[in-house]
């Protein structure tokens, strides 16, 4: 009886195991399975669901018909990057490896580069870059003949939309940051005995104040904390003081300038009303441009294959 209970459990055993190795082997096929092909070249299973593991993709948290539409959105972005890419290809533009590295380690910290356990990650990422320095170059290409706009669609973009071009009431400070009224207090009667301002910020404010000699540039309303804004608006030019408490602490302050709420003349926004219509010229030709080229692509696309709840590895 016991031999035979040691052999029943046994087989059960070689029993699970054989069907997680089934399992696992189903699983590896799947992720090789084609889910779309775009002029021929392939998109597998396995690419779409790495991408759908960067969208923190959890098939329990939708419903079969929200998770269907998520991924056949995220299945259209592949298949355009893919034709982008094509694209770049044919007009032989390449992106400098150089250029990569560049952007990488701007994203990346020397630690986290050098981890083993990121490589696939950050393979993953290389690719991504690349993939971006060639959309902007094919982007630049397409559009550098585009016309500039004339100057009378300058003047009648600036005269349709004068709500655009209110410039409103900024005010320029100068302040000392600290967290408590006995060291504010100090630091008032340091100013009274004509200490200058920018010497007092250098000594007690906490960065990033002290780097900029508590100077904040022109500021427009809603910038500041509350309580901030409701006393220093109503202060003349040049004063300093009473102090102020805000949540980040107990505030001394100087006020260097204001400038009242008014109307921009044509001659101060014409830069950025040309740059603004320029861009938007070049986005609708390219837009126009791209949804061409898709339309005239060979695209295939598995609809059984992304309809079935496949795991992701």
């Amino acid at each position: 009886m016991f031999f035979f209970q040691l052999y029943k459990k046994h087989c059960i055993n070689l029993i699970w195991a054989a069907l997680v190795i089934n399992t696992l082997a189903c699983t590896q096929r799947s992720e090789k399975s084609i889910v779309a092909r775009v002029n021929k070249q392939e998109i597998l299973l396995g690419d779409l669901h790495t991408r759908l593991k960067e969208y923190q993709f959890d098939s329990t948290l939708n419903t079969a018909e929200k998770n269907l539409e998520l991924k056949k959105n995220i299945l259209n972005e592949m298949i355009q990057e893919h034709i982008v890419s094509q694209l770049a290809l044919e007009k032989q533009l390449t992106a400098d490896p150089e250029e990569v590295s560049k952007i990488l380690q701007m994203t990346y910290t020397e630690q986290e580069l050098s981890n083993s356990d990121e490589q696939d990650n950050i393979e993953i990422i290389k690719q991504r870059i690349a993939q971006q320095i060639l959309a902007t170059q094919l982007y630049n290409s397409v559009t550098n003949d585009v016309a500039p706009p004339t100057e009378e669609e300058l003047q009648a973009y600036y005269q349709a939309r004068p709500e655009e071009f209110i410039q409103e009431e900024q005010i320029r400070i100068q302040q000392i940051i600290v967290s408590s009224q006995e060291e504010a207090q100090k630091i008032l009667a340091e100013l009274g005995n004509h200490t200058p301002f920018e010497i007092l910020v250098k000594k007690y404010s906490a960065l990033p104040e002290s780097t900029l000699e508590g100077d904040t540039g022109f500021v427009s309303r809603g910038m500041f904390d509350e309580e901030l804004e409701s006393e220093i608006y109503q202060r003349e030019i040049g004063t300093v003081g009473p102090i102020i408490q805000s949540p980040r602490g107990f505030h001394i302050v100087k006020v260097l300038d204001k400038k009242q709420s008014k109307s921009l003349d044509f001659a101060e926004v014409r830069d950025f009303i040309y740059q603004n219509i320029l861009q938007q010229k070049k986005e609708k030709h390219y837009n126009k441009w791209l949804e061409q080229k898709i339309l005239q692509a060979n695209i295939e696309r598995n609809h059984a294959i992304l309809q079935q709840n496949t795991p992701i590895s």
